[in-house]
């Protein structure tokens, strides 16, 4: 294996200690899915989540939501077991060094893998510092010439002084960004503030995809659901001409959520919030089929997506670049998706086993992938070794890596062949 891809194949983990009960929870050192977790590693700050690659060069955030899943990391927690309330670099490393590192790693994708900026970590549109870290990643991979798309969740609206760079750095790549508000209670996000500031003033931005992030949808917190049908009048009256696609969610347990609202913040989980429904989340397909009730009225003809990586897909063109039509094809089928994009997601002209390996280990992962059960998704992939086996970073990659040779015409070449 690859001596980058072993690293990014390791998951440190800790404990810490709630101060209230004196219960013992189960943190990661670094971020989720980190390509390198170590203090000496550039690449501390960027992580593969599951629809794109992070790059997240701060800790700490102002925001301070009770829910906050950087609330089971240990590297994000002060000498006091909690979340930071100024964002600060979590890494000594230039931004030059990071990013040169990244597009030099054997799992980085030049020029079609989205990027994500602060995803793991902080707002990226809030104060000062890290507004300009955020421009300041875009405009790098600008200046080199790379293509990636970029995929920004922001609760913070569009800075001003953002405008116009942002208008330029479309020109040359795609930007999705996701307008994350769920009219929460302020105990739960006490910044309440116009979550689409200012992105009325990037409507003639054709390369520019806004989506509602309606998330994290918990009956506690949003009063039952009560006001949702007069949050969809809202957002339609003012910018219903601006939402591309919508992606209604609830609330999925971990044991950091769970320490960081009960331990820190002194809150009560959600009543089917836990460790026992760790798998589900508080948006029921009931409260899904009541939302695509409420977008067809106010937002017809607008997608709406029960999975991130729909609605990046669906902005890209392209076959869902996680395999969730195969992975959660019960979602998919429950999703308001429009009949193009459920033509690119059918499209099954898959390359060869053989193929796929070669590709896998040009990259640095040494694994034999044996069959691709596309109706299985509980044994998707049967390899050696054990797709299980490897850490959530590697996996995603395998996962992206098949999805993206789904969806290539016959004439196209691979990403193997591309790169040699």
């Amino acid at each position: 294996m690859h001596n980058k891809v072993e690293i990014a194949n390791r998951e440190p983990v800790s404990t810490v200690t709630g101060k209230k009960t004196g219960r013992e929870f189960q943190v990661t050192d670094y971020m989720y899915g980190c390509l390198g977790p170590s203090e000496n590693n550039p690449l501390s700050a960027v992580s593969i989540t599951g629809n794109s690659i992070s790059i997240d060069i701060w800790t700490g955030c102002q925001l301070q939501c009770a829910y906050c899943h950087v609330q089971g990391v240990k590297q994000d927690l002060d000498c006091n077991g909690k979340m930071r309330r100024k964002p600060i670099r979590r890494t000594n490393y230039s931004l030059n060094e990071i990013l040169e590192e990244l597009i030099d790693h054997p799992l980085f994708e030049k020029n079609t893998g989205p990027i994500s900026i602060c995803t793991s970590s902080t707002e990226p549109f809030f104060s000062e510092d890290v507004i300009e870290s955020t421009m300041e990643i875009m405009e790098w991979f600008q200046s080199r010439r790379l293509k990636n798309p970029f995929w920004i969740v922001t609760k913070a609206g569009i800075p001003e002084e953002c405008i116009n760079r942002l208008k330029k750095i479309s020109k040359t790549n795609k930007l999705i960004i996701s307008i994350c508000w769920a009219n929460n209670k302020k105990n739960i996000e006490p910044f309440l503030n116009n979550r689409f500031l200012n992105i009325e003033k990037l409507k003639e931005c054709k390369n520019i995809s806004f989506n509602w992030y309606l998330r994290p949808l918990v009956r506690e917190w949003n009063n039952d659901f009560e006001y949702l049908e007069n949050m969809f009048k809202e957002i339609s009256d003012k910018y219903g001409t601006q939402i591309d696609s919508i992606i209604p969610g609830g609330l999925r347990w971990t044991e950091g959520i769970e320490y960081g609202m009960t331990e820190v913040r002194g809150l009560n989980l959600p009543q089917n919030v836990s460790a026992a429904s760790r798998h589900n989340k508080t948006l029921t397909d009931d409260d899904f089929k009541n939302i695509c009730f409420l977008a067809d009225k106010y937002f017809p003809r607008v997608p709406v997506y029960k999975h991130s990586s729909c609605a990046i897909s669906h902005a890209l063109k392209v076959n869902n670049i996680s395999l969730t039509n195969y992975l959660k094809a019960k979602d998919c089928e429950l999703s308001l998706c429009p009949i193009e994009q459920r033509m690119l997601c059918a499209n099954k002209s898959f390359i060869s086993i053989e193929q796929v390996n070669e590709i896998l280990n040009s990259r640095g992962i040494e694994i034999e992938i044996k069959q691709i059960n596309l109706k299985n998704p509980k044994l998707l992939i049967e390899a050696n070794p054990k797709f299980e086996t490897f850490s959530p970073s590697i996996k995603q990659q395998i996962i992206t890596i098949i999805a993206r040779l789904m969806t290539l015409k016959k004439t196209e070449k691979t990403p193997c062949q591309k790169e040699s």
